[in-house]
């Protein structure tokens, strides 16, 4: 489990030396690009598996997002070993696909400081 934490704290420090772009499926279903209007906590979920997988930004797609209430600091996560603050903490779940077909949930916060991927969601 620790390697895993330290793993996600190595891909979100990538991804904050990265750009927030990427692609956005758009809303009308027609396969174009849409505005890169969505908030940098969600893009900066792009570059997080970007990074983790070695691809690059333009073969992920952000399929949608949600804000969210989280129940607690690690997001509604269970972590191993870790004290999760039990507070409300508003973010997103934002969901995403590689160009191989797979899909990733994450969840952050608002900032984007804190990110996680929905366990076992990976398909």
């Amino acid at each position: 489990m620790k390697k895993y934490v330290v793993s996600i704290a190595l891909v979100l420090t990538l991804a904050g030396c990265s750009s927030l772009t990427g692609n956005v499926q758009s809303p009308d279903g027609t396969g174009e690009e849409a505005p890169l209007t969505n908030p940098p906590a969600v893009l900066m979920t792009i570059d997080v598996l970007a990074n983790a997988l070695g691809l690059m930004r333009e073969n992920i797609i952000l399929l949608s997002y949600e804000e969210r209430q989280w129940p607690d600091s690690c997001l509604g996560i269970q972590l191993e070993g870790a004290y999760c603050a039990q507070v409300v903490t508003p973010g997103y779940r934002a969901v995403l696909k590689t160009d191989t077909g797979f899909t990733y949930v994450f969840r952050t916060n608002m900032a984007g400081d804190i990110m996680y991927t929905e366990p076992d969601v990976a398909q």
